[in-house]
């Protein structure tokens, strides 16, 4: 299931308020059965329930302003988005079935437990954005843009969870320079543009806690006793100084058409 809806307010002359807001569900269900001698010989019968619920909430929202004072022209834009994800997830095996007529868990005579058999899992990721742009051309002819974000998630630990991403360009439409309107060039080559820019980007792309370590359920025996609890690492080893992975891009181009 999808959803979303949006508002534009016209604040004042050239400035504008947009604020979209959306929701995303999907839920899915899974239902397995294994008979009687299934895989081999003597083996029980089992069923598995499982079930899923994904759920994404986004709020985009952006203060624009646009001016022109006789061959200057400029825009800006400031803006703030969240988003929030929630996965949760669960799952049962029943064994022992008295008969493979009946498939639903309530008729296993037994519950599998452990990590991987009968569970429930929850995880939570949320995403915050704050940006900014100002677009600046003058006479058509000389362009210049600048802009920042800083992005802050849940997937690192404090002190790492924001990183800060600028970037600009500059460009030149040489078409529409006086001396190419006058030459005959014109006729060939319409548009002819000279752009300089430079970016970063950030990607957040890890698992969710893979700054903390996993420690696990198991039994340590003791005085004679096979069952007492014991904590011991997990497979996740953690990395305390996980952060935004900066991405740099330089680009030069020549657009001709």
């Amino acid at each position: 299931m999808q959803s979303s809806a949006y508002i534009n307010i016209k604040i004042a002359d050239g400035l504008t308020f947009r604020s979209s807001n959306g929701i995303y569900m999907s839920y899915t269900q899974n239902d397995e059965y294994m008979e009687f001698d299934a895989k081999k010989a003597g083996e029980t019968n089992q069923g598995i329930y499982k079930n899923k619920l994904f759920i994404d909430l986004l709020t985009e929202n952006t203060l624009n302003y646009n001016k022109t004072f006789g061959q200057h022209d400029f825009s800006v834009l400031l803006g703030y988005t969240a988003e929030k994800t929630t996965t949760t997830t669960a799952g049962i095996t029943g064994t022992a079935f008295p008969t493979d007529y009946i498939h639903t868990l309530n008729a296993a005579t037994s519950i599998t437990l452990g990590p991987d058999n009968t569970y429930t899992f929850k995880e939570q990721d949320a995403l915050m954005s704050v940006l900014g742009r100002v677009n600046y051309a003058y006479a058509d002819k000389y362009l210049a843009s600048v802009s920042a974000r800083t992005d802050g998630s849940s997937k690192f630990a404090k002190g790492h969870q924001w990183g800060v991403f600028p970037s600009a360009s500059v460009a030149w439409r040489i078409s529409e320079e006086s001396f190419w309107k006058e030459n005959r060039i014109n006729d060939v080559v319409n548009s002819l543009k000279l752009r300089v820019g430079y970016g970063t980007t950030g990607n957040n792309g890890v698992g969710s806690f893979s700054y903390r370590t996993n420690v696990s359920l198991t039994s340590y025996p003791m005085n004679n006793v096979m069952t007492n609890p014991a904590y011991v690492l997990g497979t996740q080893l953690g990395n305390p100084e996980l952060k935004w992975e900066t991405q740099v891009a330089t680009n030069v181009g020549l657009d001709v058409s």
